[in-house]
């Protein structure tokens, strides 16, 4: 999903193939030494979101197939040598937010017509170029979304209105138009940037705002010798400025309106320990905010939420942005001072980043994480891999504006609140890699528009996080491990069962590695627009859906690693999208399905492994045993899946012999045929293949078959003259012979 090379000394062609990267989101050379053409490959299917190739050589037209990628957001293309016109293939990008492509040798005129791609377009620059023709101003006057505007260098002409110069207003922050530049000899401008004969000739700067009346503050309380803080000293809190409406902040009527509409499962203020988040943050927003906001601020409650997040989570110890206290050195006088400012190196762009700090003084639009619309309203909470330590508080459910919650990669314990279920706009949920336990709320499939849930690697999954107290967390154990060292079994529950058909929008669904259990229900049917199903290492039992093979956009089902007994649908050919099927480890049985041979997109066919379970006294034995399992041939229909890359079908009962039309899969790379009843020769049309992919070089076992001398001195069970690695088909013994 993520290529990050950016920085680096690569040469060559771009391989055309990495549009064959369906999963992929995030593609980063930018600036290295590549060459040539840039990739044409691209269809609807392509899930990238950023595509950055600036600073190398990339030469000759963009790609016009790239404008299919409907989810492109960010396409960096600067400091090339790229020509020709803008494609109208991208004009229906209506995801796209960012266009660079500046210092190229492109020309041709932008569109006048009102095209999709307008609609989202946040930073266009074009400059160094030789674009011509009418610059369309129309496009950007009613919009509040456009941060850089950079035109200069081209031979664009027109005039750049006062509706967008006054976008330029700093007081605007989020909606603020940060950089605006022209050739003001051909665009007429009276706030821009203006260049002549490609030399910046004058620049304009923004009036200031006016100031914002200040809080008037005291100091906070010292530190002890230790750095932390004296908890014993009598310290005043910060006051309102001498001309506040409200001189007492407790009497203020912002308890009862935060207790009446934001908090949950009947909380009061007035039960309240003063150690609980809901309190502390409470204290925070009435005597140390800076902002000092009242009961008629749109966003009170907003600011008081993530403040609740910050208290919940243990902003103090977070990797990124959450210390507010400024720790005095030996020079300095040892008062804690608020900071403000702070800096983060972005993985994608590999650029440092200011944020403003949690708890600071910043609107909270501002602070590392937050992503708001122009409104100033909440859209997105991305804290992915900050050390978050905690349970999540139930309030953060009344940002109900949320369309994006990423908090994957920390340290969240206890359950998931089922309030989230009422976040009626959440699209995207992603909580993966964390110590969460519990059952997954039955609230949450009335979140209805989910496109995304993340929810895997719950169980067997160890992250230590230490806390501001110096103790720490490890999402091995559940709570952390602060309450004794039982193993965290991860979420459970039954949450492939009827109501599943509510998430119509669901696109990925990853359930893995955790401890869900029950039947998939035939609801999974109303999935239509599924993608990724990825729920393997669970406890999920019974039999496979014939509902399955409806999901016709689906592209990997993994469910291997749980207690599935049943054989494979046989309507499976019609999820004509399929390109990764894992079956392996679960108590399957029977013959391969002459549909299968219909997925033409299928990469990788997994199916060892196959498990034979007991009844015992203390419950299931189960085992590998060769002999239970998928059985028949391999049908002379495999030529059709010349897609394929892995053929995983080792310890079945499979017999028969190979197909010499396995030889027309020229992309297989890993063949594991041991363990099974296949006997005869290796094809010569199969041996050919090791001279394209099929070959050890990985040092990965490429091709496996029973090609030992059987029972150590009998010939082998199949003859085989260009494996990689034999095993004795009696002994199961394995060792490579190439």
């Amino acid at each position: 999903e993520w290529l990050d090379a950016e920085n680096n000394t690569f040469v060559g062609e771009m391989p055309p193939g990495i549009a064959d990267l369906k999963s992929l989101r995030i593609l980063n050379v930018n600036n290295n030494n590549m060459t040539g053409y840039l990739p044409d490959a691209w269809d609807e299917s392509n899930l990238i979101e950023d595509f950055e190739v600036a600073g190398n050589n990339f030469e000759g037209p963009l790609p016009p197939s790239l404008g299919k990628a409907k989810f492109l957001k960010d396409f960096r293309a600067s400091r090339n040598q790229i020509t020709g016109s803008l494609p109208m293939e991208y004009y229906e990008l209506e995801n796209l937010e960012e266009l660079y492509l500046d210092e190229n040798e492109m020309a041709g005129e932008l569109p006048q017509t009102d095209e999709p791609f307008y609609d989202g377009l946040q930073e266009l620059s074009i400059h160094s170029n030789d674009f011509s023709g009418r610059f369309p101003v129309e496009h950007f006057e009613s919009t509040t979304r456009i941060k850089v505007l950079s035109l200069h260098n081209n031979q664009l002409t027109g005039t750049i209105t006062e509706n967008i110069c006054a976008r330029l207003d700093s007081s605007l922050a989020y909606t603020q138009l940060i950089e605006l530049t022209a050739d003001c000899d051909l665009i007429e401008c009276e706030c821009c940037s203006c260049y002549e004969n490609g030399q910046l000739v004058s620049t304009f700067i923004p009036p200031s705002p006016s100031p914002i009346p200040l809080i008037s503050m005291t100091p906070y309380p010292t530190l002890t010798n230790n750095g932390w803080l004296n908890q014993d000293q009598n310290f005043s809190r910060p006051t309102r400025a001498p001309n506040s409406l409200i001189p007492d902040r407790d009497d203020s009527g912002i308890k009862e309106q935060i207790e009446s509409s934001v908090l949950q499962r009947s909380a009061s203020f007035d039960n309240m320990d003063e150690s609980d988040p809901q309190y502390l943050a409470m204290d925070w927003i009435l005597h140390y905010d800076r902002r000092q906001l009242t009961t008629d601020d749109e966003n009170l409650n907003q600011r008081y939420i993530l403040a609740l997040v910050a208290f919940s989570l243990d902003s103090l110890a977070w990797h990124n942005c959450g210390e507010h206290r400024k720790i005095a050195t030996l020079t300095e006088e040892t008062e804690m001072f608020a900071v403000e400012d702070c800096e983060v190196r972005n993985m994608a762009t590999g650029q440092v980043e200011a944020h403003k700090v949690w708890l600071s003084s910043a609107e909270e639009c501002h602070w590392y994480g937050v992503i708001c619309s122009s409104d100033g309203v909440a859209r997105g909470l991305e804290l992915i891999g900050n050390d978050l330590i905690g349970a999540i508080p139930p309030e953060i459910s009344q940002l109900r504006f949320v369309k994006y919650l990423a908090l994957n990669g920390n340290c969240l314990y206890g359950t998931i609140p089922p309030e989230i279920g009422s976040m009626q706009d959440l699209l995207s949920l992603e909580l993966h890699g964390n110590g969460l336990s519990g059952e997954l709320p039955k609230e949450l499939h009335d979140a209805s528009k989910l496109e995304l849930l993340n929810v895997a690697m719950q169980y067997g999954f160890s992250n230590v996080c230490y806390k501001s107290d110096n103790t720490y967390v490890d999402t091995l154990f559940q709570g952390g491990g602060l309450d004794g060292a039982n193993y965290n079994p991860g979420l459970q529950g039954q949450v492939l069962e009827s109501n599943i058909n509510k998430w119509k929008n669901m696109k990925g669904l990853h359930l893995f590695d955790n401890s869900f259990s029950g039947t998939m229900s035939e609801a999974i049917a109303d999935l239509g627009d599924l993608v990724f199903l990825r729920a393997h290492n669970n406890l999920f039992s019974g039999f496979l859906p014939y509902g399955l093979a409806k999901l016709t956009n689906l592209r990997e089902l993994y469910l291997f690693k749980n207690e599935l007994w049943d054989t494979i649908i046989p309507t499976i050919g019609d999820m004509e999208d399929l390109e990764d099927l894992r079956l392996h480890e679960n108590e399957m049985y029977g013959p391969i399905p002459d549909s299968l041979y219909n997925l033409r997109k299928l990469k990788k066919l997994w199916l060892q492994d196959t498990l034979l379970c007991e009844e015992v006294d203390f419950g299931y034995d189960c085992r590998v045993d060769s002999g239970f399992g998928f059985e028949g041939t391999i049908s002379t229909e495999i030529g059709n899946l010349n897609k394929l890359q892995m053929l995983l079908v080792n310890n079945n009962p499979l017999d028969g012999t190979i197909p010499t039309e396995i030889g027309l899969c020229e992309e297989l790379a890993i063949l594991h045929i041991h363990k099974t009843n296949i006997v005869g020769s290796a094809p010569m049309e199969l041996c050919s293949l090791r001279d394209k992919n099929l070959n050890s070089k990985p040092n990965q076992g490429a091709f496996y078959a029973d090609c030992r001398p059987n029972n150590k001195t009998q010939d082998p069970f199949f003859s085989c003259d260009c494996c990689t690695d034999c095993c004795d088909h009696t002994t199961k013994v394995c060792v490579a012979d190439d």
